[in-house]
């Protein structure tokens, strides 16, 4: 599943929806709008083979070991 943060635009949200990828925005269809980044790292965690994309620039650490965690 594909998990994209509440700042990803609707649009490249609809894209990869009618590519037919599954696609999934906090706070659009899952969970809530306004999580922390603390909230959201142990999210991704209860998904299966999850990938997480973002566009907040200050949300990946080089020392964290979280895996499947895309910044655009």
């Amino acid at each position: 599943m594909i998990i994209l943060d509440e700042n990803i635009l609707d649009g490249q949200r609809l894209l990869l929806q009618s590519w037919r990828l599954p696609a999934r925005q906090i706070g659009v269809d899952i969970w809530r709008k306004g999580l922390k980044d603390e909230e959201i790292i142990v999210l991704p965690r209860r998904q299966r083979n999850p990938t997480f994309l973002t566009r907040d620039a200050g949300f990946y650490e080089p020392a964290s070991d979280i895996e499947g965690i895309a910044w655009l």
